[in-house]
C-alpha cells in the first residue's frame, strides 16, 4: 500500500505504520484498510479482498477536502 502524500496505514483497526507498506501479510478474505493524513484531515477507507497465494497492491492519491 502506498499513497501520495504519505499517510498512516491502518488495517483491520491496527496501525501498520507509514506508507509505503510493502510486506503486510494478511490471511485471505476481506479486510478494511484506512489511509490517514492528518495535515489534510483526510481519511480514505477501502475494502481489500485478498485471495490466497496472490499479491494485492494499492496506490492511492489523497486529496484535501474541498
Amino acid at each position: 500500500i502506498t499513497s501520495t502524500p504519505w499517510s498512516q496505514v491502518i488495517i483491520d483497526g491496527r496501525v501498520s505504520g507509514p506508507t509505503p507498506q510493502r510486506s503486510i501479510s494478511l490471511p485471505a478474505g476481506s479486510h478494511r484498510g484506512e489511509l490517514v493524513y492528518e495535515q489534510f484531515n483526510v481519511r480514505e477507507t477501502m475494502t481489500i479482498q485478498l485471495i490466497a497465494g496472490e499479491t494485492t497492491r494499492r496506490v492511492v492519491r489523497l486529496q484535501p477536502p474541498g
